[in-house]
């Protein structure tokens, strides 16, 4: 075996060694992890029970538009889920992030939507945030029609997502149940109205938005919120730690299942 082969498979080692410790990190049960999805990776993971209805619009215009993710049997009074992408705010789109996670929720019966949201530079933040509203006011109104309950209702954030999720929040929507905020960019934000409860994932080694930070804004979030902000550091994990099906995704979609089965 020469010296660079050596030097990859040790470099395999301490990297699956690290995401095998996602798990304990996020105070998991023991569980069946999906080895033939992760195995597969990064070819999609394909589920037989998961239907997914493109581009339902929320407004008018270019990308302000959602997917919607049930499963084939259509459980009633399930909670839903809509997912707000990253990007730095200029990039990104709602199937590129969060897969492992929406595929999972659903087949355990959730309702999902992921949603676009126009970008820099053809808008200003603002209006980014408008969109994300209207998305949150469409999923109320119609998650009843797929089996949703609209009175619980969880915001996941992926990076820049995770701002506009939290601050979607701050500029007035009501009734959200709770925020998942994964490797999520939160700049400055204060608490300016009541939180829910909120579970924070971040990576250790994210390179794109410092654990530091993160762990700043949970702090800031905890002095100003009466209901409980989790703070999760994935050992070894960077930023678009979920992008593929993997041992660290498999262990965040159990989390984030059970933060939002908790919440009832």
């Amino acid at each position: 075996m020469g010296v660079a082969t050596l030097v990859v498979l040790l470099g395999l080692v301490v990297i699956v060694g690290q995401a095998l410790q996602a798990d304990a990190a996020l105070h998991n049960p023991p569980a069946r992890r999906p080895w033939r999805r992760i195995l597969l990776a990064p070819l999609p993971a394909v589920r037989g029970n998961v239907v997914r209805l493109g581009n339902l619009s929320y407004g008018e215009g270019p990308r302000r538009n959602l997917d919607l993710y049930v499963r084939r049997d259509r459980p009633t009074g399930a909670p839903v889920v809509l997912h707000l992408h990253g990007g730095g705010f200029h990039s990104g789109n709602k199937r590129r992030e969060a897969r492992p996670l929406i595929g999972h929720l659903v087949s355990r019966g959730m309702v999902c939507a992921s949603a676009d949201y126009r970008l820099h530079p053809e808008v200003d933040y603002d209006e980014q945030l408008a969109d994300c509203l209207a998305a949150i006011r469409w999923v109320r109104s119609h998650a009843g029609d797929y089996g949703g309950d609209p009175d619980r209702i969880f915001l996941v954030g992926s990076s820049a997502g995770a701002y506009l999720a939290v601050d979607a929040v701050n500029a007035g929507t009501s009734g959200i149940a709770g925020i998942v905020g994964r490797y999520g960019y939160y700049g400055n934000l204060e608490p300016n109205a009541p939180q829910p409860p909120t579970l924070v994932i971040h990576g250790e080694n994210d390179l794109l938005v410092p654990s530091a930070r993160a762990r700043e804004f949970v702090e800031r979030f905890r002095v100003g919120s009466d209901n409980p902000v989790e703070y999760i550091e994935l050992p070894g994990g960077h930023h678009d730690f979920d992008l593929f099906e993997s041992i660290r995704s498999s262990a965040v979609n159990a989390a984030v299942e059970r933060f939002i089965m908790s919440l009832r």
